[in-house]
C-alpha cells in the first residue's frame, strides 16, 4: 500500500493535499523543487499509459476464457459491430481483428498474448513492436490503394 492509500475523501478533492502527494512524484528529473515541462509531460504520459493498460486489463479479463492470464486468436471475440459489418462497410475493411493482425502483436511468437502484446493488439498504432508497426503500415497502404 502507499500513501494515497489511505487518504480519506475529505483530502482526494482537497487540491492541496493532492499536490503535497503528487509533487515528489512528478519531481524526478532532477529533484530539485521544481517541475519543469519535461517532467510534467513524463509524468502525464506515465499516467496516460498505466489508465490505457489498466483499461486493457479489464478487457482482456472479457477475452482470457480459460483464465491463464493470456488471449489466443480462439478465445478473442471481436466486438460485435464486426461480426454484424458487411463488406462494404468501414469497420470490416479494417483488418484490426483479424489473425494477422493478431499474430503481428504477438512479440514472443508464442501464440498466445499477454498483457503487453493484448494491449498493442488494441492499441497497434501506440506500439513499439516492430511487427505490429510493419503489419499496420501495410494496413494502411491496403486501406488507401483499395
Amino acid at each position: 500500500m502507499n500513501a494515497e492509500d489511505f487518504i480519506n475523501d475529505e483530502d482526494k478533492f482537497n487540491v492541496t493535499s493532492r499536490l503535497v502527494l503528487l509533487f515528489p512524484k512528478i519531481d524526478v528529473d532532477p529533484t530539485d523543487l521544481f517541475i519543469d515541462l519535461h517532467e510534467l509531460t513524463l509524468w502525464n504520459l506515465q499516467q496516460a499509459h498505466r489508465e490505457v493498460l489498466h483499461r486493457s486489463q479489464r478487457e482482456m479479463e472479457l477475452h482470457d476464457k480459460n483464465r491463464d492470464g493470456f488471449v489466443s486468436f480462439s478465445e478473442y471475440d471481436p466486438p460485435s459491430w464486426v461480426k454484424s459489418a458487411t463488406n462494404e462497410s468501414f469497420g470490416y475493411d479494417m483488418g484490426w481483428w483479424k489473425e494477422e493482425h493478431f499474430n503481428a502483436s504477438d512479440a514472443d511468437g508464442d501464440g498466445v498474448l499477454n498483457l503487453t502484446e493484448f494491449n498493442d493488439f488494441l492499441h497497434p498504432a501506440d506500439s513499439n513492436n516492430t511487427k505490429l508497426q510493419q503489419w499496420l503500415c501495410k494496413e494502411e497502404i491496403r486501406l488507401v490503394t483499395s
